[in-house]
């Protein structure tokens, strides 16, 4: 909604119910503490990231959220690249995403 003057960009990311979620969650807050440092992409913040933790439980995995305030113009483009850092921080750790 851009009648505001903020957007929130939001990932949620299904994982299986093997994960070291103690682990996962110091992943996140490196990745998060990297990004909003990241020079290219600070203009677009506007507060600071949340790890929101579990938001879901399904038969075969569950959900968890990160997401941030952010200009009304970046929301897709900062949830996309939360995307692409989120993926390849858990191929870097070997975590599987759930099949």
């Amino acid at each position: 909604n851009m009648t505001y003057d903020f957007s929130i960009a939001s990932v949620t990311l299904p994982l299986s119910y093997d994960v070291d979620f103690k682990r996962l969650t110091q992943i996140f807050k490196d990745l998060i503490t990297e990004f909003e440092k990241d020079p290219n992409w600070k203009s677009h913040l506007r507060g600071n990231t949340n790890f929101g933790g579990i938001v879901e439980f399904n038969p075969n995995s569950m959900s968890v959220q990160i997401s941030i305030k952010t200009e009304p113009h970046s929301r897709w483009k900062v949830s996309a690249e939360l995307r692409n850092r989120i993926i390849g921080a858990l191929k870097l750790a070997n975590i599987p995403l759930p099949k």
